[in-house]
């Protein structure tokens, strides 16, 4: 989940901030703890169309999947970050506190050994299995925005 969640954020940045310039910034990532969810930020300057661009691009990577290259460049890039992570002394605390917490220390310090793993099928199956509803929200003026189409989307 943390990595169908790295590489869904990059998609994200690259459509909506980058190619379409709809929005201003985008974040993404999996909150393991319980009660454990996925997440997505996405801000600019017209939220009703920041939804819409972000529920489109949601629609088509739910339909055919990640290709073998974003999954290369995910791997890689969220091995780096985990590499980062365990760089200090108080991070790889903050992280050993963190991975007890949730019950998780036999995977702690061996994330590479299972991001091997993920191929594109795997990541696809995932996607599939956990993104399966979405909960969203509008922060800010709602007034000129029309209620039929905040229905629709």
């Amino acid at each position: 989940n943390r990595l169908v969640m790295h590489m869904l954020a990059r998609r994200l940045r690259l459509q909506l901030v980058t190619r379409d310039h709809v929005a201003d910034k985008v974040a993404a990532g999996y909150v393991g703890h319980s009660p454990s969810h996925n997440f997505i930020e996405v801000t600019g300057p017209n939220a009703f169309q920041c939804a819409e661009f972000a529920l489109a691009e949601l629609r088509r990577l739910k339909a055919n999947g990640f290709s073998e290259k974003e999954v290369a460049e995910g791997r890689q890039s969220f091995l780096a970050e985990i590499a980062l992570a365990y760089e200090s002394a108080t991070n790889l605390a903050a992280r050993l506190d963190f991975a007890a917490e949730i019950k998780n220390l036999a995977t702690t310090g061996h994330e590479d050994l299972l991001l091997k793993g993920a191929t594109t099928k795997n990541l696809h199956a995932v996607l599939n299995e956990y993104l399966v509803g979405i909960s969203w929200g509008i922060v800010g003026d709602t007034t000129r925005v029309d209620r039929k189409s905040l229905q629709r989307l």
